[in-house]
């Protein structure tokens, strides 16, 4: 459950569905696609700004993120959780 206390003048919709119904949608409409992805799994490709972008949504920077101040604390964090890495030239960082 959630509430907004203040309506936002712009935007504001949050898409809400179980997860469970997603999948269910999913393997019907996808079957074969559903398969591969149960077979091989699903990855995640994301990229953290050098920055923080307060007017995104996922605009909090590797910095915030990985609560670091820098690229190699932030290598480090990523190590020990398993996650690989890619310093883009701008200073952002895929994951």
């Amino acid at each position: 459950l959630f509430c907004c206390d203040i309506e936002s003048k712009e935007g504001g919709a949050t898409p809400i569905i179980h997860s469970a119904e997603v999948a269910t949608f999913f393997e019907s409409r996808f079957p074969e696609f559903a398969k591969r992805v149960e077979k091989f799994g699903v990855r995640y490709i994301r990229v953290t700004p050098k920055i923080t972008d307060p007017t995104s949504a996922q605009g909090r920077s590797w910095k915030e993120t990985y609560n670091v101040t820098t690229r190699a604390e932030a290598e480090a964090a990523m190590r020990k959780q398993g996650t690989t890495w890619e310093w883009l030239p701008n200073g952002d960082c895929k994951t």
